[in-house]
């Protein structure tokens, strides 16, 4: 029996680790069997959510109006139904959003959050935070955390002219 630990490791996904073993010969390098072996998971126990970062974030906005989206997945032992995560950007008054749904261990789905109105700065922080999983507390908390940032649009002091001719 062999452990390892990926404590202060940077693993991306846990439910994809697999162990490679191979037989080679050392003077040509061929090798001769290979095999490998899932390992899956070693959970925290049965409630593990995790924030995997925001997607489909602009590189910049226009205005202090937006609805982020973040993936949520479960690393749990037990299907997660439910998850409560606080939201905020540039640390403004932080937002609830109650996602329910149905996710087996090692599943992951798109959670479109409600729109936030901010104040615009040059560099603008998204944070999200996993508040409980199933109504409970989330077991790892090292995980429950998204953070992202998207800047300010550029602006100009040029006046624009449109003339539209007509026939």
């Amino acid at each position: 029996t062999e452990s390892w630990d990926f404590t202060n490791g940077k693993v991306s996904d846990f439910c994809d680790l697999a162990i490679v073993a191979f037989i080679q010969d050392g003077s040509t390098d061929e090798v001769h069997q290979a095999a490998t072996i899932d390992v899956g998971i070693n959970s925290v126990g049965p409630l593990d959510g995790a924030l995997d970062n925001f997607i489909n974030v602009p590189e910049a906005v226009c205005d202090g109006d937006y609805a982020p989206e973040l993936k949520l997945v479960n690393w749990g032992s037990s299907t997660m139904t439910s998850a409560s995560i606080d939201y905020d950007i540039n640390g403004g008054t932080p937002q609830n959003y109650n996602w329910s749904g149905s996710l087996a261990t090692c599943a992951q789905t798109t959670i479109t959050l409600p729109n936030y109105t901010f104040t615009m700065m040059p560099t603008n922080t998204l944070n999200a935070d996993i508040v409980t999983v199933n109504g409970s507390t989330d077991m790892n908390s090292a995980n429950d955390n998204a953070t992202g940032t998207m800047d300010e649009a550029p602006s100009t002091d040029y006046e624009l002219q449109l003339e539209i001719l007509t026939c």
